[in-house]
């Protein structure tokens, strides 16, 4: 009686690390996949986003060197360039608005090399007022700043 008792104890015991050691399978599968899931299709966006999202889509400018008469599906959806317009307001507003950190000659050598090469990776040292400035000139590239006085 004792060893049909202990038999069963056995079984139970074995069925129950069978029962969590699925559930832990099941959990990880389930974490594995949602980080290699696009994070973009498991956000739920209502219709008046995605609305205005194309709303905004529709007016911006066509990227330089693009055919405005060509059909919507070759030609890119959106620009990746910052406006030469833009870039050129920006480089008045930096060096005009605040004591500038950097000549108009400086900005406009950065300004160049970004016009060519954005977007990009691109290293800032040290952050000031013409912070934004670089950012907005490396239009849809990663702009990282580092900065050693913690006052900034």
């Amino acid at each position: 009686l004792q060893s049909t008792v202990r038999h069963s104890r056995g079984r139970q015991s074995i069925g129950l690390k069978l029962i969590i050691g699925g559930l832990f399978v099941i959990f990880i599968l389930i974490l594995v996949m949602r980080s290699t899931s696009d994070p973009v299709t498991s956000i739920p966006v209502s219709h008046d986003v995605i609305a205005e999202s194309q709303r905004i889509e529709s007016h911006e400018a066509p990227c330089r060197g693009s055919d405005s008469d060509s059909d919507s599906d070759s030609a890119p959806s959106s620009c990746t360039k910052l406006p030469s317009a833009v870039a050129e307001a920006l480089i008045h507003y930096a060096t005009s608005n605040i004591t500038p950190q950097q000549t108009p000659r400086e900005l406009s050598i950065t300004a160049r090399v970004l016009d060519a090469r954005s977007p990009c990776n691109f290293l800032v040292f040290g952050l000031g007022y013409d912070s934004l400035f670089w950012a907005t000139l490396n239009y849809g590239g990663r702009t990282v700043f580092l900065e050693e006085d913690e006052d900034w």
